[in-house]
């Protein structure tokens, strides 16, 4: 079986990280993968094997481990030494582990300035190669992962995301990395825009990323870190079902 140990900022972010896992599994994943015998070939786990995923807040219950000196590309960027953290815990896990064993760094971008630069520096570290690191970082937040695969379904629905492209001159859901308002009362906030186009639904919320294709959620999501999250993901976890 294959382990998966997810670290997220809350449930939300485990859960769509964890279900586009499981969707390129199956679809592209051998021809011998499918959802009803996902259970058997992985499991998406915290540091505990019990929990379904592990908060990054959670980290600081654990002994900080000690680096020194600076990755050759320059001084660390923001979040490196909380992801090295992650990465350290997961290493010694992965050393007794008799299962295969991935691991999945799932961030929101939000305010930071550099993108969360070291999350991919910690990766870097030769010392946690053999961890088979998926890397998600969503530029804004969560929501605009979702606004990707967001299609109209209803009269009502196409009237608000007409309603939506006008008052902030673009369609959030061709372009979410466009919405980087800071403050949720303006309607080019990701969470306010999303909220506004599924009324806050959570189950209309879920059909965003289960009912469009893959190949839609990757041209939506170009240039919001899907894309790069579901690449990594097959990349990284097809060739270690077959483990």
């Amino acid at each position: 079986m294959l382990r998966i140990v997810c670290f997220a900022e809350a449930p939300a972010d485990a859960k769509l990280g964890s279900a586009l896992g499981d969707r390129v599994m199956t679809e592209e994943g051998p021809d011998w993968v499918y959802a009803d015998l996902l259970p058997d070939l992985r499991a998406w786990t915290g540091l505990e094997r019990e929990a379904s995923f592990a908060k990054w807040t959670d980290l600081k219950k654990h002994p900080s481990p000690r680096y020194i000196g600076h990755p050759a590309s320059g001084p660390r960027g923001t979040d490196y030494a909380m992801a090295f953290k992650a990465l350290s815990q997961a290493a010694l896990i992965a050393r007794d582990e008799s299962d295969a064993l991935a691991v999945v760094l799932l961030r929101d971008a939000d305010a930071t300035d550099d993108n969360r630069a070291g999350l991919p520096q910690a990766v870097a570290e030769p010392r946690f190669a053999e961890l088979h690191v998926v890397l998600g970082i969503t530029d804004k937040m969560r929501e605009a992962w979702v606004l990707s695969g967001f299609d109209p379904c209803s009269k009502a629905e196409e009237m608000q995301l007409a309603e939506l492209r006008e008052a902030i001159g673009f369609d959030p859901t061709r372009e979410p990395q466009r919405l980087r308002a800071p403050d949720k009362a303006e309607p080019r906030h990701p969470k306010t825009a999303l909220a506004r186009l599924t009324g806050g639904d959570p189950d209309r919320e879920e059909r965003c990323w289960t009912e469009p294709s893959l190949t839609q959620l990757r041209e939506r999501g170009a240039n919001c870190g899907l894309a790069v999250y579901l690449d990594a993901l097959r990349d990284k976890l097809l060739p270690l079902l077959a483990k």
